[in-house]
């Protein structure tokens, strides 16, 4: 169970790097400057991996707990 843990929060560790690399925010250089994109685009990708990570470690004690009571 806890393999399963460490390999979602890994994976979710290397979206993370993915998304917030160089190569991908540079994007935001091509817009308009001052639209303000990156600083949006930079706190959603931040908020979005919180929110998966709690969740992640959320459905995985509830999945302990059940194991534990059968």
């Amino acid at each position: 169970m806890e393999q399963n843990l460490s390999a979602a929060l890994f994976f979710l560790f290397l979206c993370g790097m993915l998304l917030l690399s160089a190569p991908v925010t540079s994007v935001f250089e091509t817009i308009q400057a001052g639209s303000g994109a990156l600083p949006v685009y930079l706190f959603g990708v931040w908020l979005l991996l919180i929110i998966a990570a709690a969740w992640v470690v959320r459905r995985s004690a509830s999945t302990a707990d059940e194991s534990e009571t059968d």
